[in-house]
Protein backbone atom coordinates (compact mmCIF):
# COMPACT_ATOMS: atom_id res chain seq x y z
CA UNK A 1 0.00 0.00 0.00
CA UNK A 2 2.74 2.42 0.78
CA UNK A 3 4.17 1.83 -2.62
CA UNK A 4 1.07 2.53 -4.39
CA UNK A 5 1.15 6.20 -2.17
CA UNK A 6 4.26 6.66 -3.19
CA UNK A 7 3.85 6.26 -6.68
CA UNK A 8 0.64 8.30 -6.81
CA UNK A 9 2.38 10.93 -5.26
CA UNK A 10 5.15 11.02 -7.66
CA UNK A 11 2.84 10.57 -10.65
CA UNK A 12 0.91 14.14 -8.85
CA UNK A 13 3.96 16.16 -9.21
CA UNK A 14 5.25 14.91 -12.14
CA UNK A 15 2.16 14.98 -14.44
CA UNK A 16 -0.19 18.39 -15.23
CA UNK A 17 -3.12 16.15 -16.27
CA UNK A 18 -2.69 13.33 -13.27
CA UNK A 19 -6.35 11.82 -13.51
CA UNK A 20 -7.18 11.24 -9.49
CA UNK A 21 -10.64 9.54 -10.25
CA UNK A 22 -8.38 6.81 -11.91
CA UNK A 23 -5.54 6.56 -9.29
CA UNK A 24 -8.43 5.72 -6.59
CA UNK A 25 -9.55 3.01 -8.79
CA UNK A 26 -6.13 1.97 -9.37
CA UNK A 27 -5.58 1.85 -5.54
CA UNK A 28 -8.40 0.42 -3.83
CA UNK A 29 -9.41 -1.69 -7.02
CA UNK A 30 -13.42 0.01 -6.73
CA UNK A 31 -15.00 -1.25 -10.13
CA UNK A 32 -16.52 1.70 -11.92
CA UNK A 33 -18.83 1.34 -15.31
CA UNK A 34 -18.81 4.30 -17.57
CA UNK A 35 -20.55 4.33 -20.32
CA UNK A 36 -20.59 6.99 -23.03
CA UNK A 37 -24.28 7.24 -24.79
CA UNK A 38 -23.27 10.01 -26.74
CA UNK A 39 -20.29 12.58 -27.85
CA UNK A 40 -22.31 15.06 -30.02
CA UNK A 41 -25.16 17.66 -29.64
CA UNK A 42 -28.66 16.70 -28.42
CA UNK A 43 -31.41 18.66 -28.13
CA UNK A 44 -33.78 16.76 -25.60
CA UNK A 45 -37.48 17.87 -25.95
CA UNK A 46 -41.29 16.83 -24.14
CA UNK A 47 -40.62 13.54 -27.03
CA UNK A 48 -38.35 10.99 -25.46
CA UNK A 49 -35.16 9.70 -26.84
CA UNK A 50 -34.32 6.20 -26.37
CA UNK A 51 -30.65 5.49 -25.49
CA UNK A 52 -29.41 2.00 -25.75
CA UNK A 53 -25.52 1.15 -25.72
CA UNK A 54 -23.30 -2.24 -27.23
CA UNK A 55 -21.28 -1.41 -24.05
CA UNK A 56 -23.07 -3.09 -20.86
CA UNK A 57 -24.45 -0.54 -18.69
CA UNK A 58 -24.31 -1.92 -15.49
CA UNK A 59 -25.62 -1.57 -11.88
CA UNK A 60 -22.39 -1.54 -9.76
CA UNK A 61 -23.91 0.14 -6.92
CA UNK A 62 -25.78 2.81 -5.07
CA UNK A 63 -23.95 5.97 -6.96
CA UNK A 64 -25.09 4.92 -10.06
CA UNK A 65 -26.31 7.56 -12.72
CA UNK A 66 -27.41 9.06 -15.87
CA UNK A 67 -25.80 12.12 -16.46
CA UNK A 68 -26.28 14.97 -19.25
CA UNK A 69 -23.78 17.17 -20.03
CA UNK A 70 -24.06 20.85 -19.58
CA UNK A 71 -20.77 22.79 -20.06
CA UNK A 72 -17.51 22.81 -20.08
CA UNK A 73 -14.70 25.29 -18.62
CA UNK A 74 -16.29 25.42 -15.27
CA UNK A 75 -13.81 25.79 -12.73
CA UNK A 76 -15.07 24.57 -9.07
CA UNK A 77 -15.85 27.66 -7.56
CA UNK A 78 -17.99 28.69 -4.18
CA UNK A 79 -21.50 26.72 -3.80
CA UNK A 80 -23.95 29.25 -4.76
CA UNK A 81 -21.53 30.24 -7.84
CA UNK A 82 -22.09 26.34 -8.64
CA UNK A 83 -25.96 26.39 -7.97
CA UNK A 84 -25.96 29.78 -10.56
CA UNK A 85 -23.98 28.10 -13.16
CA UNK A 86 -26.01 25.29 -12.84
CA UNK A 87 -29.75 26.99 -13.23
CA UNK A 88 -28.44 28.87 -15.68
CA UNK A 89 -27.02 25.83 -17.77
CA UNK A 90 -30.24 23.84 -17.32
CA UNK A 91 -32.40 27.24 -18.43
CA UNK A 92 -35.58 25.94 -16.45
CA UNK A 93 -35.57 22.64 -18.07
CA UNK A 94 -37.48 20.19 -16.04
CA UNK A 95 -35.98 16.56 -17.63
CA UNK A 96 -37.10 13.41 -16.96
CA UNK A 97 -35.41 9.93 -16.83
CA UNK A 98 -36.10 6.48 -17.28
CA UNK A 99 -34.33 3.14 -17.28
CA UNK A 100 -35.73 0.04 -18.92
CA UNK A 101 -34.06 -3.01 -16.75
CA UNK A 102 -32.70 -6.19 -18.72
CA UNK A 103 -36.23 -7.67 -17.26
CA UNK A 104 -37.93 -4.99 -18.77
CA UNK A 105 -38.92 -3.34 -15.59
CA UNK A 106 -38.97 0.18 -15.74
CA UNK A 107 -37.29 3.00 -13.41
CA UNK A 108 -38.29 6.73 -13.20
CA UNK A 109 -34.94 8.15 -11.99
CA UNK A 110 -35.29 11.11 -9.74
CA UNK A 111 -34.90 14.86 -11.12
CA UNK A 112 -31.18 15.63 -12.14
CA UNK A 113 -28.85 17.22 -9.56
CA UNK A 114 -25.07 18.91 -10.16
CA UNK A 115 -22.43 16.72 -11.10
CA UNK A 116 -18.73 18.31 -11.87
CA UNK A 117 -15.90 16.70 -12.96
CA UNK A 118 -12.38 18.28 -13.46
CA UNK A 119 -11.76 15.27 -16.24
CA UNK A 120 -14.88 15.09 -18.09
CA UNK A 121 -16.37 12.06 -19.55
CA UNK A 122 -17.62 13.71 -22.60
CA UNK A 123 -15.84 16.75 -22.62
CA UNK A 124 -11.96 17.42 -21.46
CA UNK A 125 -12.55 19.28 -18.41
CA UNK A 126 -14.43 20.68 -15.72
CA UNK A 127 -17.63 19.35 -16.91
CA UNK A 128 -20.53 20.21 -15.42
CA UNK A 129 -23.62 18.16 -15.48
CA UNK A 130 -27.21 16.94 -14.58
CA UNK A 131 -27.12 13.55 -13.22
CA UNK A 132 -30.02 11.65 -12.69
CA UNK A 133 -30.04 8.94 -9.76
CA UNK A 134 -32.74 6.77 -8.04
CA UNK A 135 -34.66 8.24 -5.70
CA UNK A 136 -34.00 7.19 -2.15
CA UNK A 137 -35.92 3.98 -1.25
CA UNK A 138 -36.00 3.15 -4.82
CA UNK A 139 -31.99 2.03 -5.12
CA UNK A 140 -31.88 -0.16 -8.77
CA UNK A 141 -31.06 -3.69 -8.14
CA UNK A 142 -26.97 -3.67 -7.92
CA UNK A 143 -26.13 -6.52 -10.60
CA UNK A 144 -28.71 -5.07 -13.03
CA UNK A 145 -28.17 -4.18 -16.62
CA UNK A 146 -29.97 -1.18 -17.90
CA UNK A 147 -31.57 -2.23 -21.37
CA UNK A 148 -32.44 1.66 -22.80
CA UNK A 149 -32.70 4.67 -21.64
CA UNK A 150 -36.02 7.37 -22.25
CA UNK A 151 -34.92 11.08 -22.22
CA UNK A 152 -37.08 14.32 -21.98
CA UNK A 153 -37.17 17.80 -21.34
CA UNK A 154 -39.62 20.38 -21.04
CA UNK A 155 -38.96 22.71 -22.50
CA UNK A 156 -36.30 21.66 -24.78
CA UNK A 157 -32.72 21.71 -23.53
CA UNK A 158 -29.12 21.31 -25.30
CA UNK A 159 -27.02 18.18 -24.02
CA UNK A 160 -23.49 18.25 -25.09
CA UNK A 161 -23.52 14.71 -24.36
CA UNK A 162 -24.62 11.82 -22.21
CA UNK A 163 -23.29 8.93 -20.23
CA UNK A 164 -24.21 6.20 -18.03
CA UNK A 165 -22.15 5.83 -14.82
CA UNK A 166 -22.16 3.64 -11.32
CA UNK A 167 -19.65 3.00 -9.17
CA UNK A 168 -18.91 0.08 -6.62
CA UNK A 169 -20.04 0.89 -2.97
CA UNK A 170 -17.22 1.44 -0.64
CA UNK A 171 -17.05 -1.42 1.89
CA UNK A 172 -19.14 -0.03 4.90
CA UNK A 173 -18.51 0.01 8.88
CA UNK A 174 -19.76 -2.88 10.76
CA UNK A 175 -22.95 -1.64 12.62
CA UNK A 176 -23.29 -1.76 16.28
CA UNK A 177 -25.17 -4.66 17.39
CA UNK A 178 -28.77 -4.06 17.56
CA UNK A 179 -29.36 -4.57 21.61
CA UNK A 180 -26.48 -1.69 22.26
CA UNK A 181 -28.45 0.60 19.79
CA UNK A 182 -32.06 -0.18 21.68
CA UNK A 183 -29.83 0.06 25.15
CA UNK A 184 -28.67 3.72 24.38
CA UNK A 185 -31.85 5.01 23.14
CA UNK A 186 -30.88 5.39 19.26
CA UNK A 187 -32.85 4.63 16.29
CA UNK A 188 -31.54 2.89 13.78
CA UNK A 189 -31.01 5.59 10.67
CA UNK A 190 -32.39 4.94 7.10
CA UNK A 191 -29.48 4.55 4.91
CA UNK A 192 -30.89 6.59 2.38
CA UNK A 193 -28.35 10.20 1.70
CA UNK A 194 -30.08 13.33 0.95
Amino acid sequence: MRHALVTIAVLTLTACDFNVDKAFELMTGRKTNVVVLSKESTVLMETPIVLVSNEPMQVLGEWSSLCIVLKDGIALRPQREMDKAFADALGGSKVRVKVVLSDNSRVTLHEPLQGWSKFGRVLPRDELSACASASCGSNLPVGATIKSIELSATPKLEARGIFWQSEEDLERRPKPAQSTADERGVKPQPSCRS
